[in-house]
């Protein structure tokens, strides 16, 4: 995330694009996370999005963190995991 939220309304923008991308990724793939389409279904204007993410890889990379949050490995090895879910997500 290129810019970490301070008020509880950029918390809840960031909470919408990475549901968003989320929905896009099951739904169609990967490769149709794009900022445009995040910002088109998301109802969100293309510069709030680019505020907290200011590339598709940057979304995937928030996903990835995300997904790996949620299993208990050290800090290390989740950076190192992150780092390789967006080399294969590219």
């Amino acid at each position: 995330m290129d810019q970490q939220p301070k008020q509880a309304r950029s918390k809840k923008r960031i909470e919408v694009i990475l549901e968003t991308a989320e929905n896009i990724l099951l739904e169609t793939g990967v490769d149709d996370i794009t900022i445009a389409k995040i910002s088109k279904i998301s109802g969100l204007k293309r510069t709030s999005t680019y505020k907290f993410f200011q590339t598709p890889e940057s979304i995937k990379a928030a996903l990835a963190a995300k997904y790996l949050s949620l299993i208990h490995i050290s800090e290390p090895t989740r950076q190192a995991e992150i780092s390789y879910a967006v080399f294969c997500l590219k």
